[in-house]
């Protein structure tokens, strides 16, 4: 079982065409990939900075059939790329990269930052409108590259975990494995589905990207590339025409739901049958947004880019509005499930048959798997912290965050947008009154959403941020 085109469902139908469509465009981009860009098997392409349309599809497709790993990095972050000292650890890790395609024109480059970073990762670049010749293979190129498919166990997607709790690490997904949970996936998705900006952050590609295109209940797929960075009446108004039929999207990041369900509220658009899906907490405002009628339902994925996809989710409709965003309840028997010692959750992957276990604490109660937060234990100013307690620190401050630093030895305390006085003292007291060694090294005052990776807080982005920068 591989990731190709005949995965695609036959009821593929987008406003920029059908299946036929998609596979013409498959086959050109394997061609180009293979003849102007020289993509050998077993090289890395980030698909990065490019419009989502069925234009991306068709690329993410052929390299897939080329045996390339797609890189999957978290470029749709705000970091600081205009430092340039600044070092993105997740990007770094996954260097160097061998093709990085983009559609950043050449008028735009130099206020593009992003493109200067992942150019300085990569060891060839091309912009796809401007670099690029747009040649259908001949009849006979066709034979021979119909020929190139990837073996079940090639890597195809190459990306990193969180690194929420320390130093993140590469993960690799093979093609059947790849291609065995996006099937699973797919028994999600039906009617039509909404591809926004976000397609390529962490795992989305298996939680949401692959399992729309090969379910053959989704009826039509829509493309609007979202600016995350203003708010989303141009989107909400452009969109509308979809809002009596529009059944499922993404919004990775808590915020982005927000802005749709304000935007969504000052025009006096609802979406009936929409099911929002998230990779974050549900917070108060959807369950808010549902039971005003906004939009049908929200469900919250619990996974990692290990998984690939849900382990547990929590689901929430108009008539569950008052359940606990903490309670999961597993999806299915894809995964063998298993609650280790300390509560931490043990996730056996099949065909790998390997067991990762995350930081995160679980208890299961009347069915369902409760969420009780991270649990590490690490070492700073040599004395033993818990990160429990240091998760509770940040789970009463909404507008103060605690970072630990293993490596410079420390802990850095982050404000969002300004200090709190009363709160810097309240924190600083309780770290002195918890911890005979441990002490507060840094302190200051950063915008929040410039360090979310997807739905959580990247700390090994704060972590350099305060290392470089503070």
């Amino acid at each position: 079982m591989i990731v190709s085109r005949d995965l695609v469902s036959k009821n593929f139908d987008c406003v920029e065409g059908n299946k036929a469509d998609l596979v013409g465009k498959i086959d050109t981009w394997k061609h180009i990939l293979h003849e102007q860009c020289k993509a050998k098997k077993g090289e890395s392409i980030l698909i990065g900075l490019v419009v989502v349309n069925i234009d991306y599809l068709a690329i993410c497709i052929a390299a897939a059939e080329l045996s390339l790993k797609i890189v999957v990095v978290d470029y749709n972050r705000s970091d600081d790329f205009k430092d340039i000292e600044f070092y993105d650890s997740k990007t770094t890790l996954l260097s160097p990269i061998d093709i990085f395609l983009h559609d950043i024109p050449s008028d735009d480059l130099s206020e593009c930052n992003k493109h200067n970073f992942f150019v300085n990762c990569a060891v060839r670049s091309y912009n796809i409108h401007e670099d690029i010749k747009r040649i259908y293979p001949t009849a006979k190129q066709l034979v021979e590259l119909n020929k190139i498919q990837p073996d079940p166990s090639d890597i195809i997607l190459r990306c990193t975990s969180s690194g929420t709790t320390g130093t993140p690490k590469i993960v690799e997904h093979t093609h059947e494995f790849m291609a065995a949970i996006s099937k699973r996936n797919s028994k999600k998705f039906a009617g039509k589905c909404m591809h926004i900006k976000n397609l390529n952050h962490g795992s989305s590609i298996a939680v949401y990207l692959l399992p729309s295109l090969i379910s053959d209940a989704v009826t039509e797929h829509v493309f609007y590339d979202v600016d995350e960075d203003i708010e989303f009446d141009g989107f909400v108004k452009d969109i509308e025409q979809h809002k009596e039929d529009l059944e499922y999207i993404i919004f990775p990041y808590p915020y982005m739901i927000d802005k749709f369900i304000e935007a969504s509220v000052r025009q006096g658009i609802a979406w009936p049958l929409l099911n929002v899906q998230t990779l974050s907490y549900i917070q108060d405002s959807a369950k808010q947004a549902i039971q005003q009628g906004v939009f049908k339902s929200i469900t919250s994925i619990f996974g990692s880019n290990e998984t690939s996809g849900a382990v547990v989710e929590c689901y929430i409709d108009e008539d569950s509005t008052d359940k606990d965003s903490s309670h999961f309840s597993i999806v299915d028997d894809f995964y063998k499930i298993e609650i280790k010692e300390n509560n931490l959750i043990g996730v056996t992957l099949p065909f790998y048959d390997t067991e990762i276990v995350t930081n995160d604490v679980f208890e299961i109660e009347n069915g369902y798997y409760i969420h009780k937060g991270r649990n590490d234990l690490i070492k700073i100013d040599g004395e033993i912290v818990d990160i429990k307690v240091i998760n509770d620190i940040n789970n009463k401050y909404q507008n103060a965050y605690i970072v630990t630093d293993s490596v410079m030895n420390c802990l850095y305390l982050a404000f969002w947008d300004e200090v709190i006085p009363d709160d810097y003292n309240e924190i600083i007291n309780y770290i002195n009154k918890e911890f005979k060694k441990v002490k507060v090294n840094k302190i200051a005052a950063i915008k929040k959403k410039s360090f979310m990776s997807g739905i959580k807080i990247d700390n090994e982005l704060i972590r350099e941020y305060f290392r470089n920068h503070v």
